[in-house]
């Protein structure tokens, strides 16, 4: 019994261990991220890529990082067309994890959030059905990854850039967005975006950098 118990023990120590391992290496790319030092973040996502290669926060990302980039160094027409190929293999990962094990619930999150990166370019395009496809398909996969953990904080953030910058649209978006079941309320908007920064988790930064703008 006593080495029975030891050996868990050790299991749950060496697990832990490595849950810290991964995050560390994850939130210090996501600090790169946001300070500019999009190289050293694309190489801490692409890290963990290869070490966790289940990590469900590590490829949405690094698309946004790689993004970037881009836009720095070749022009917003070149990030446009990283955002496509990036999002069109990034898309058939999410949907393997749901696959695995479909209560994952974070993969339902940033699979979601793939396809509202994705409109974002359509939207600059101004390719409108195809901007209301993706933010479709998007939300319907944060609202799974909320109704499978609803203490999932992450969900905040583009719940409430939904509900904010549908609430300032003209009327006919803001109907199209009552029959995805998108609330179009700019307060109830920053009332999940700062729910967002107070959970001082992933997305906390573009949440307080929306509130901002807000």
């Amino acid at each position: 019994m006593k080495i029975k118990l030891a050996n868990l023990f050790f299991i749950f120590t060496f697990l832990y261990s490595q849950y810290l391992q991964e995050n560390q290496l994850l939130w210090k790319g996501v600090e790169n991220l946001y300070n500019y030092k999009l190289d050293l973040a694309i190489s801490n996502f692409d890290s963990v890529m290869t070490i966790y290669p289940e990590n469900p926060v590590a490829p949405f990302v690094k698309i946004a990082a790689l993004w970037l980039s881009t836009q720095i160094h070749e022009g917003y027409d070149s990030s446009y067309s990283v955002i496509y190929s990036q999002v069109n293999r990034t898309i058939p990962f999410y949907e393997s994890l749901i696959e695995k094990n479909d209560k994952n619930a974070e993969a339902f999150l940033y699979l979601g959030c793939t396809y509202g990166i994705r409109a974002r370019v359509d939207l600059a395009r101004k390719e409108w059905l195809n901007v209301l496809y993706s933010s479709y398909i998007g939300y319907r996969k944060i609202r799974n990854a909320e109704f499978l953990d609803p203490g999932l904080v992450d969900v905040n953030m583009p719940n409430g850039l939904l509900e904010y910058y549908s609430g300032m649209s003209s009327l006919p978006v803001q109907v199209l967005a009552n029959l995805f079941s998108i609330s179009p309320n700019k307060e109830k908007g920053i009332e999940h975006l700062m729910q967002a920064v107070e959970a001082k988790s992933y997305s906390w930064i573009e949440a307080a950098m929306t509130l901002v703008y807000c």
